[in-house]
């Protein structure tokens, strides 16, 4: 029979795609029960100084509990805050809030204290919605490691995706669980052809490695000081295409109602002038993501995306687009 909860300590690189970093930083993660391979499962990092002197495992299980059994993270007085102050007491309890999202999620037990329901009936407590890639908001940003796995951004969340042909997303997962700190919502994303992925807010960006089994984030830069935007005369991007084959390193900007051929790496127009995004297709206002997959290039905006291939200083769209990003891509029906 299938184990509805393990438990298991680890250190560093343990067979899932987060590993553990040493002391500090993240100290344990849990899997949604949405997770086709690892749901249920609680990881813990056996590096951290666990025990009266060090971190208080009673509470760091607790949370991640709720997380395997379906409970995001909160602001409410909850045991699922991402930082809760009391956790120098010895044992976790649950708050109200705690009780009330779980029973929406599973029902009340049996023989639950009627005196207590009738205290709490007329509490008006907000249950959040679970994250998910088919509740109607737009993504914020997909963007490819150089592996081939695919990440959409959404919120303080992401998902990871197959290409076309293995569409299962996997997640959601918390950002800043696996990120570290960065400001959310993120603007852009893209992996170049050197394999270094580049998740762009405003004018910072950070560069992450993920050519290795171990994902490592590097302190965020301002934009014009990296190499792929040193001649960028813009404070922002709304989205980056990379194509990355064997014949060339191909880069499309995109930013407002224009976009840009750069065929050096270095966020300057080639061409010496700007295109109009409705030049690719009429129905575009603005690109809100782009990423250059094993079978195709694609653009986002919306719920529609559309598949391209580059003509000289420009894009061409195949046949049949744009699709739903929704029905197509993430199968919400």
């Amino acid at each position: 029979r299938e184990l509805d909860i393990s438990i298991s300590f680890s250190t560093f690189y343990h067979g899932d795609e987060y590993p553990f970093d040493g002391i500090g930083n993240e100290v344990a993660h849990a899997f949604y029960p949405s997770h086709r391979k690892r749901r249920g499962q609680i990881h813990i990092d056996d590096n951290e100084p666990w025990g009266p002197n060090g971190r208080n495992l009673n509470w760091v299980l607790a949370h991640e509990v709720g997380h395997s059994l379906g409970l995001p993270h909160t602001m409410h007085e909850s045991i699922m805050m991402p930082q809760y102050g009391g956790f120098e007491e010895a044992k976790p309890h649950l708050f109200p809030y705690d009780i009330i999202t779980i029973q929406q999620l599973y029902g009340k037990k049996k023989g639950f204290d009627e005196m207590y329901a009738l205290k709490r009936q007329n509490e008006q407590v907000e249950i959040p919605e679970a994250p998910s890639l088919c509740d109607g908001k737009p993504i914020d940003t997909i963007f490819a490691f150089p592996n081939g796995t695919m990440i959409v951004f959404k919120g303080e969340n992401f998902w990871m995706l197959g290409n076309l042909g293995n569409t299962s997303a996997e997640g959601p997962f918390l950002i800043h669980d696996f990120f570290g700190q960065l400001k959310l919502p993120i603007d852009a994303a893209f992996t170049d052809h050197l394999d270094w992925t580049w998740l762009i807010k405003g004018d910072l960006v950070w560069r992450v490695d993920a050519s290795a089994d171990i994902l490592r984030l590097f302190a965020p830069q301002e934009l014009h000081e990296v190499t792929p935007f040193s001649n960028y005369i813009y404070n922002s991007v709304d989205a980056v295409l990379s194509i990355n084959d064997d014949v060339s390193h191909t880069v499309f900007f995109f930013l407002g109602p224009k976009y840009w051929y750069d065929g050096n790496s270095d966020g300057d127009t080639d061409a010496g002038y700007y295109r109009q995004i409705k030049e690719i297709d009429y129905r575009l206002k603005k690109v809100d993501a782009a990423v250059s997959l094993p079978d195709g290039n694609f653009i986002f905006s919306d719920d529609s995306y559309w598949k391209v291939n580059p003509a000289r200083n420009s894009l061409k769209v195949e046949k049949g687009y744009p699709r739903s990003l929704s029905n197509n891509w993430f199968r919400c029906q």
